[in-house]
Parts: C-alpha cells; sequence; structure tokens
C-alpha cells in the first residue's frame, strides 16, 4: 500500500526508515521525528499526520500509526503499522476554515444584529455586543427580556413564523 500511496512500482524503492524520512516534508519532520522518539523510548502511542513527497514530487497529506515490535530486552526490532492518504479531508478541513474565516468576516463587520434562537425564543449566538447588553449576557437567555417592552408582543408571532417556514427573517427591533 506505500507503493501505491507514494506513487510508485512496488519494490523500486527501499522503504527503510532513513528513505522514508527524506520523503517527509521538512517542516513535519521535527514533530514526526519526536513522535518517533516518543514511541520507541517511552513506548507512548505512535499517530502522525504528517505530508509525504509522491514520485511525481506532490505532496499528499498520510496519517500512519504503528507499534514497535521488540525483543525480550524491550529493543525495537522492527515496526508494524497503518498508512492512509488523508488529503481529502485535509482538503475539506481547510476549506471549511476558509469557510468560517469569510463568515466570521460577515458577522463581525455587519451593522446589523444577528442571532440565532431555538424555538422557545432563547438566544442560542449573537455576533455582537448591543449598547444595553453584552452577547454574552444574551446566549443562553429568553430574546424577549432584553427587547423594548413595545417589540415583545411580536416575538411570539415571529417565532411561530419561523417555526413553519425556517427561512433567515428580519425583526426589527429596539
Amino acid at each position: 500500500r506505500m507503493y501505491e500511496i507514494l506513487g510508485l512500482e512496488p519494490g523500486s524503492f527501499d522503504l527503510n526508515l532513513q528513505s522514508l524520512s527524506e520523503l517527509i516534508h521538512p517542516d513535519d519532520l521535527p514533530r514526526v521525528n519526536r513522535a518517533r522518539r516518543s514511541h520507541l523510548e517511552k513506548n507512548t502511542p505512535y499517530r502522525v499526520e504528517m505530508r509525504i513527497r509522491r514520485a511525481d514530487g506532490t505532496y499528499i497529506w498520510i496519517e500512519t500509526s504503528g507499534q514497535a515490535l521488540r525483543d525480550e530486552q524491550g529493543q525495537a526490532t522492527g515496526i508494524v503499522g497503518a498508512i492512509r492518504d488523508i488529503s481529502d479531508r485535509k482538503r475539506a478541513e481547510a476549506a471549511l476554515r476558509e469557510s468560517q474565516q469569510a463568515l466570521d468576516a460577515v458577522l463581525n463587520t455587519s451593522l446589523h444584529y444577528i442571532l440565532t434562537v431555538d424555538r422557545e425564543g432563547t438566544c442560542l449566538f449573537i455576533n455582537r455586543d448591543s449598547p444595553r447588553f453584552s452577547a454574552e449576557e444574551m446566549i443562553g437567555q429568553p430574546v424577549i427580556q432584553f427587547l423594548m417592552e413595545e417589540d415583545q408582543a411580536r416575538l411570539p408571532r415571529a417565532l411561530q413564523r419561523l417555526t413553519e417556514n425556517p427561512e433567515p427573517e428580519e425583526f426589527e427591533v429596539r
């Protein structure tokens, strides 16, 4: 499987610790070496994500896990382990981070208050402090208590509409 992940023909490359270390991305190598040493010296679990260079020169993300094989004196004589390509997962994680950053930018720069409220009217999220209450004070509390008295009567109807049609709705209050 390692040959396939590296884009090599089986047997075309000597798969040993030194040759594999040369394929690890330079930024990942110190972390990988620390994990390897810790496993060999202290028998800590070995599970590491790293970038590794394929035969075509591109880097992919892999996850490796293993367990040292030891002789009667406790000396490592080999390792048995698993490797899998996690490049798709890493790309998805990066896309999710970018999406979250874009959403955070919108929420943090909006001139409007953006709230998430559950069916009972409890504030689950608000993008910023109001002049009268902090976001921290509002989260987990019934939104109705933060509205001016003349706006409080409209909230139950708005929540009912959202229950029937869960599309975002603009609700102007003071």
